[in-house]
């Protein structure tokens, strides 16, 4: 290279660091909560709605076939085929999956607070463009409120606070997956949705700091 291209070519712009899908690199586009982003919000409500009435119904329906006596051996079968049985349960758990740290129920009951608030937080830093991601975020809230929605309220004794369980899928004794809600279908599908977006989304190019002075003036 000639000492002319060396001085034609200058040094390079600083560049600004790439942006994530949680916050937007656009500086027209405020962070909020609401302006835009009603397929976050509208989702919520059917959703937890549907959970707390399948659990509801579910206990109810199992209690009044055991004679209004409450056990964890009542179930009632849905259908059954030569490698998939479903059943009706009413388990409760006061863990996590499985019934992982149930002896830190109360623990667990303050991160789910938390993890609310997380939420909120990503969904306020979330540009409005980003529709799937809203979603999968409203997907992960719904089944949040729904299971601590049990945690603030089951009052069944030596359970109080327990996670209302219903969804039985096995085939003994080949496999038992765990008894699960809806909420915790919301949780699953959110999160699946969540990780596959962040896999796919490529990093966005980076842009010269000149040319965004430019553009906020």
């Amino acid at each position: 290279m000639t000492g002319t291209e060396a001085e034609g070519q200058g040094p390079q712009d600083p560049v600004e660091p790439a942006s994530n899908i949680f916050v937007d690199s656009a500086p027209h586009e405020d962070a909020s909560l609401f302006p835009g982003k009603l397929i976050f919000w509208v989702p919520l409500v059917p959703l937890i709605v549907l959970d707390l009435w399948s659990k509801t119904a579910a206990f109810a329906y199992l209690l009044e076939n055991n004679g209004g006596i409450f056990s964890f051996a009542s179930q009632e079968r849905v259908f059954a085929t030569d490698w998939v049985d479903f059943d009706l349960v009413n388990y409760l758990n006061r863990g996590t999956i499985w019934g992982l740290g149930e002896e830190y129920h109360s623990y667990l009951k303050v991160l789910r607070f938390a993890a609310i608030g997380f939420i909120l937080y990503f969904v306020y830093r979330t540009p409005a463009s980003r529709k799937m991601t809203l979603l999968s975020l409203s997907l992960i809230m719904a089944g949040a409120i729904g299971n601590l929605y049990d945690n603030m309220f089951t009052d069944i004794p030596r359970f109080e606070g327990a996670v209302r369980d219903f969804i039985h899928f096995h085939n003994a004794p080949h496999w038992d997956f765990p008894a699960f809600n809806v909420a915790d279908s919301c949780i699953t599908v959110g999160a699946i949705a969540l990780f596959l977006i962040l896999w796919r989304t490529p990093a966005p190019l980076p842009r010269p700091v000149e040319s965004l002075s430019k553009e906020e003036s």
